[in-house]
C-alpha cells in the first residue's frame, strides 16, 4: 500500500532495446487444469505473457480502486516496478499465489473489478485460477517478498494436440496494480497528531491510499513508459 504518495518524475530507459513482453489474448480449454491448491511453479514450465486487456488502466471511483498516474507522471517506485516487469517478465511468476476470491463483500468487489478488464463468463469460469504477484521495488531490503505494486494474473493450460506435443502453461497478466488497492492489506502507518504508530486495517487503508491516488487521470503505457 502507498505510505507516502509523492508525485516524483522518474525517468527510466526501458525501451533502449525492444521490450520482452509478449501479448495473447487465447482462450485456452481448462479440463486438464491441475487442481488450484496443488498449483506448484517450480515443477512446470511457465511462460508469462501479457492480455490486451493488461494495457487498460481505469478510475472506479465506487470501487476505490485506479492504476492511473498522475499529470506529473508516475512515482519513483512505480515506475522501477514497470521497468522490472518489461525488463524481465518471468520475474512475476515469482511471489505468485493464488486469489481467493469468497463469497463475501470483498469477494465481490474483486469480481467487479475483474468484470471492468475481462468478460464476466471468463472471470467467473476461471475464479480458481486468478493469482497475485508482489513485485519487489528495492526501496525496502528488509521486506524482500512484499512491495506494493501488484500484477494481477490468471494461469491457463494450452492442452497438447497430439501425443508429442507438451501441454503449454501461462500465466497471463490481466491487469497492473501499482498502488495495492485491487486486494488491499493492513498497513502500518504513523499518526499525524500523536506521531506514534497505528495498524490501519484493510478497508482504512483502502480508503487513505484511493484517497491519495483518486485525481489520477493519465494512462500509463507498457509500450511507452513516461
Amino acid at each position: 500500500m502507498l505510505k507516502n504518495m509523492r508525485n516524483e518524475q522518474f525517468s527510466v530507459d526501458v525501451f533502449g532495446n525492444k521490450p520482452k513482453i509478449k501479448f495473447q489474448d487465447k482462450i485456452f480449454n481448462s479440463e486438464s487444469y491441475t487442481p488450484p491448491n496443488k498449483i506448484d511453479f517450480k515443477d512446470i514450465k511457465l511462460e508469462v505473457v501479457f492480455k490486451k486487456c493488461s494495457k487498460k488502466f481505469v478510475n472506479l471511483p465506487s470501487l476505490k480502486f485506479s492504476n492511473m498516474k498522475s499529470e506529473l507522471g508516475g512515482d519513483s517506485k512505480t515506475m522501477l516496478c514497470f521497468k522490472k516487469i518489461i525488463n524481465e517478465p518471468s520475474i512475476i511468476q515469482n511471489n505468485s499465489t493464488q486469489i481467493n476470491i469468497k463469497n463475501n463483500d470483498q469477494g465481490k468487489r474483486i469480481k467487479d473489478i475483474l468484470y471492468n478488464f475481462l468478460d464476466k463468463t471468463f472471470v467467473d469460469f476461471h475464479e480458481s485460477y486468478f493469482r497475485k504477484s508482489s513485485i519487489l521495488d528495492n526501496f525496502n531490503i528488509l521486506s524482500p517478498h512484499e512491495g506494493r505494486f501488484r500484477v494481477i494474473c490468471v494461469y491457463t493450460i494450452k492442452p497438447s494436440s497430439h501425443k508429442k506435443e507438451r501441454l503449454k502453461h501461462y500465466l497471463e497478466v490481466v491487469l497492473l496494480d501499482p498502488y495495492h488497492l485491487f486486494i488491499p492489506s493492513k498497513l502500518c502507518d504513523k499518526d499525524e497528531i500523536t506521531g506514534k504508530n497505528r495498524l490501519l486495517t484493510s478497508v482504512e487503508a483502502m480508503n487513505r491510499t484511493y484517497e491519495q491516488v483518486k485525481d489520477y487521470n493519465r494512462e500509463f503505457s507498457l509500450e511507452n513508459i513516461n
